[in-house]
């Protein structure tokens, strides 16, 4: 318990001297934010790109339903 306080403690202190140097606060500010914004931009993407497939292949597939239906 002692050792997490303490652990916990030495956190917060390097947290606060990142606050009380609001320039370095910002650009962490910036990289945590592209860390978090970069996979979903790309998971985006990728989203996009399989759904424009699988409206392709259904397309597809239902015209050859038809025709062979007809």
């Amino acid at each position: 318990e002692i050792q997490k306080k303490h652990m916990h403690g030495e956190r917060n202190a390097a947290f606060e001297t990142d606050i009380t140097d609001p320039h370095r606060y910002l650009t962490r500010l910036k990289q945590t934010l592209g860390l978090v914004l970069r996979p979903l931009r790309t998971h985006r993407a990728l989203w996009t790109s399989a759904n424009m497939t699988i409206r392709k292949r259904r397309m597809i597939y239902n015209r050859n339903c038809q025709t062979l239906h007809v």
